[in-house]
């Protein structure tokens, strides 16, 4: 991989961190790339706070925002080699993580049919039946959200 798609990795990796609503988990993403620049680590982490916000209050900047860092992070590995794999671990470390948004799922009204709740569906759901556990509302109506927890003992 060289210093180019190193780059554009860690900078994609960055800015979903960034997007994420976690900010436990931003912190920590945010001082693991401040550490890349032990000279200049608390100005890099602000660099990257303020990225963030432009991010998080427009989502719309986060391309922009990857091309910046993409190009601040390639000059930081050419400038520092023992970045470059310091960087690569990062990649590897945080790169299958996906942020997870808020999902809040409600039903209101009248239930009939089935209700799916899932993070992701890939193709289709074909399933006209359900046979595990289900509750049954058809004796009246029921309106809030639905957690998966009622009807069990």
């Amino acid at each position: 991989m060289g210093d180019s798609s190193l780059a554009e990795q860690a900078a994609e990796v960055l800015v979903r961190a960034m997007s994420s609503p976690d900010r436990t988990a931003w912190a920590r993403v945010r001082a693991a790339f401040a550490a890349l620049s032990p000279k200049a680590g608390k100005v890099m982490a602000a660099e990257l706070d303020i990225s963030r916000n432009e991010v998080v209050e427009r989502p719309r900047l986060a391309e922009e925002v990857t091309g910046e860092w993409r190009t601040r992070l390639r000059r930081l590995v050419e400038a520092n080699p023992g970045a470059e794999q310091q960087l690569r671990g990062l990649v590897r470390e945080l790169g299958g993580e996906q942020p997870r948004p808020n999902v809040r799922n409600e039903v209101h009204g009248d239930v009939s049919g089935t209700v799916i709740q899932a993070g992701s569906i890939h193709g289709g759901v074909n399933a006209s039946r359900y046979g595990g556990d289900h509750v049954d509302f058809s004796g009246g109506t029921f309106e809030g959200p639905v957690t998966g927890k009622e009807g069990r003992g």
